[in-house]
């Protein structure tokens, strides 16, 4: 329960952008059965477990977003910024993320060095992490 209200550490898989789609669908695969899912603009890969929900995001044939839905540190204002956090050092040094924009439903944290934006949905509690260009 302590990890839901201040959390230590991230249960969710990292899945690194850039790297092919089935490396990724692979990860996730051990997770439980992806379930794919498309619109006009894009195609992803869904699973939803019983700690926390998430997808990938294919562009030619790379992965090019990943989406969390992690309700870890959700009951508590601390917690939520605790896993934000967690989740910009996994995708790199802190110190290399910039607020650039947020506008009270979502914050956008660019990472210029290594080409990525982490969105974070204020409301939802949920994060998108993007390739803004390829490596």
């Amino acid at each position: 329960m302590i990890n839901s209200i201040w959390p230590k550490k991230l249960l969710s898989p990292k899945i690194d952008l850039g790297q092919s789609i089935n490396d990724g669908i692979q990860i996730i695969s051990k997770l439980g059965s992806p379930v794919e899912e498309s619109s006009d603009s894009e195609i992803s890969y869904r699973v939803n477990t019983d700690k926390f929900d998430i997808a990938i995001y294919e562009k030619s044939g790379v992965i090019s977003s990943v989406w969390y839905n992690d309700p870890i540190g959700r009951l508590w204002a601390k917690g939520k910024a605790r896993k934000l956090k967690l989740y910009l050092a996994r995708y790199g040094n802190l110190g290399d993320w910039e607020l650039r924009l947020s506008n009270g439903i979502m914050a956008h944290y660019f990472n210029e060095k290594l080409g990525i934006v982490l969105v974070y949905g204020v409301h939802k509690d949920v994060i998108r992490v993007n390739l803004t260009r390829h490596a």
